[in-house]
């Protein structure tokens, strides 16, 4: 009976000497003095039991050391506060912490860092500091390795920035780290690694992605139709166009970037470098042939034509001469950055019919012209073509693109009597018609004549 006597005893007691500490403290306001000074790459921001110091308004361009002094008001629960110290992952990192002439051991372990991300801040938490009146901080930082924050936009209210996008899009196509690919937004959020963010805000016109260094990144850029990629940096730094259309890929490296991609308005483009009777050209598609990017057609001399396929050619073009067979292709272009560097995809047939004008080379002669399209059934048809002399250039309409030939022969100028009876600028001579036409004319002058000599 004693024993359990003296244990209650020592029990109210202890409770006696601690309830009126804790009420003391409990939920109390308190007001500290904070002098912080700071060198290295720029100052931490700091938290007493979660309220932060005010330091100011945000400089756009802060000092990389200095001092700041204030007061933080904050609620009290005991003997002890948190201090907490936060920089952005992409700029720097504490590698020096003092509180009050105390040392504190911070790390500059990459794997240890990015567990004390949320968002782009790395949180640094002393807890437990004894409460003071006044809190003299110093801290020391680097030059941040962690993580790289990338950014593009649609908004019209960015235009001119180096982060706007227009004529284009970006898409996510895969980001790898440490041997996990994530391959959408929906990826990212189910990882829930607070290192590895894709934010998309104002209805899909700004994006952005905090990123650990070393990251593989892979994005798509695609242009719109008439348009192509002319330039992309990651602020100067590399990418590399991969096998599949648009696709490139670059590795994040620290601080903050802007995507800058910018397509251009390009026009179609006709290459006739290898082919002898045709110098240059032009090429018009119709709407919705393509989904992106623009045509190239080229025109070279087609090679290993079967004497078969000669004949066939010179069959279909009776009456005409035959002066060249070109190998027509046509192809939807996407730059790689340039004019330089280029996918292509082989178009063979279209769903609509392109127009298409060669400018012959002067050894072409002849001012009636055809072109007889071989085409991948085997067969062959004649296409009438517009000629115009004073360019020495034809156009014509096709939707099927492979071997092609050029005939031509001369006929007479409209004062000889020529008159057009074929397909195209085709003519024929009508001699014995303009024969006829002249002998019934002067045969009408013969009676005329002859009725007023007898009147």
């Amino acid at each position: 009976m004693k024993k359990r006597f003296s244990l209650l005893a020592a029990i109210a007691l202890l409770l006696a000497n601690i309830l009126p500490i804790t009420s003391v403290y409990a939920d109390s306001p308190a007001t500290a003095t904070i002098n912080y000074t700071f060198s290295g790459n720029g100052a931490a921001d700091i938290f007493i039991n979660n309220v932060m110091l005010d330091q100011g308004e945000p400089d756009p361009h802060p000092p990389v050391s200095g001092t700041h002094n204030g007061t933080v008001n904050y609620t009290s629960t005991g003997d002890t506060v948190d201090i907490k110290l936060a920089t952005f992952a992409t700029m720097s990192i504490l590698t020096v912490v003092s509180i009050n002439d105390q040392s504190y051991n911070v790390s500059t372990d990459q794997a240890t860092l990015l567990n004390q991300i949320d968002g782009q801040v790395i949180e640094y938490n002393f807890n437990n500091v004894p409460k003071q009146d006044t809190y003299t901080i110093t801290t020391t930082t680097a030059r941040s390795t962690l993580m790289g924050n990338f950014s593009w936009s649609y908004k019209d209210a960015d235009k001119g920035h180096d982060n706007y996008v227009d004529h284009g899009v970006i898409s996510l196509v895969e980001l790898e780290y440490d041997n996990v690919r994530y391959r959408s937004q929906a990826d990212i959020v189910a990882a829930n690694k607070p290192y590895l963010q894709y934010n998309i805000s104002d209805a899909g016109a700004f994006n952005e992605f905090t990123l650990p260094t070393g990251t593989r990144v892979t994005l798509k850029l695609m242009p719109d139709v008439g348009y192509q990629l002319t330039s992309f940096t990651v602020n100067g730094g590399e990418f590399q166009a991969q096998d599949e259309v648009g696709v490139y890929t670059f590795t994040s490296v620290s601080g903050n970037f802007h995507l800058g991609a910018h397509f251009t308005k390009v026009n179609n483009a006709v290459k006739a470098d290898e082919a002898d009777a045709v110098t240059s050209g032009s090429i018009t598609l119709g709407n919705g042939e393509l989904d992106n990017g623009t045509a190239r057609l080229e025109v070279k001399n087609a090679e290993g034509i079967e004497p078969a396929a000669i004949e066939n050619f010179e069959e279909n073009a009776e009456g005409y001469n035959l002066k060249t067979i070109l190998d027509i292709k046509l192809f939807n272009t996407i730059y790689k950055g340039s004019a330089n560097a280029t996918w292509d995809n082989q178009l063979d047939e279209l769903n609509r019919e392109a127009t298409i004008t060669l400018q012959l080379d002067p050894s072409v002669d002849g001012n009636d012209i055809i072109i007889v399209h071989e085409k991948h059934d085997g067969t062959y048809e004649v296409i009438p073509t517009t000629y115009d002399p004073v360019n020495h250039t034809i156009t014509f309409k096709t939707s099927s693109f492979s071997n092609y030939a050029i005939a031509t022969r001369t006929i007479a100028s409209p004062n000889t009597g020529a008159m057009p009876v074929k397909g195209g600028n085709a003519t024929e001579e009508i001699d014995s018609t303009l024969a006829i036409i002249s002998s019934l004319t002067l045969w009408g002058l013969v009676a005329l004549i002859a009725k007023k000599g007898l009147a």
